[in-house]
């Protein structure tokens, strides 16, 4: 008779102990998802820093190439003026002679 009323109370025992390690493995599970996902998320914010910075590198240089056109085109406009008066120059000494 003992062992009859055991028996229920032992299977009630057994389901509870089942559950509790169906949720540590589940909990497990769910915890090794979520460090992947950081080490992914990690991983994936490192490659887009290198390229944050790839990109900073460009807009520099490209920066510094519009600067140096803006110097050339400063430069050849002086030099188109200078050319200019000297060619005027010219042509009225031609006028006068």
């Amino acid at each position: 008779m003992q062992a009859e009323l055991l028996n229920p109370t032992r299977q009630r025992l057994l389901e509870a102990a089942f559950r509790v390690c169906s949720e540590r493995g589940l909990h497990a599970a769910t915890t090794r998802e979520i460090a992947h996902s950081i080490q992914t998320a990690a991983g994936n914010t490192a490659r887009a820093s290198v390229e944050i910075k790839s990109v900073e590198q460009a807009a520099n240089q490209a920066a510094a190439a519009i600067g140096e056109i803006g110097g050339w085109t400063a430069r050849l406009s002086a030099r188109a003026q200078d050319l200019e008066a000297k060619v005027t120059n010219f042509f009225n000494r031609v006028r006068a002679a």
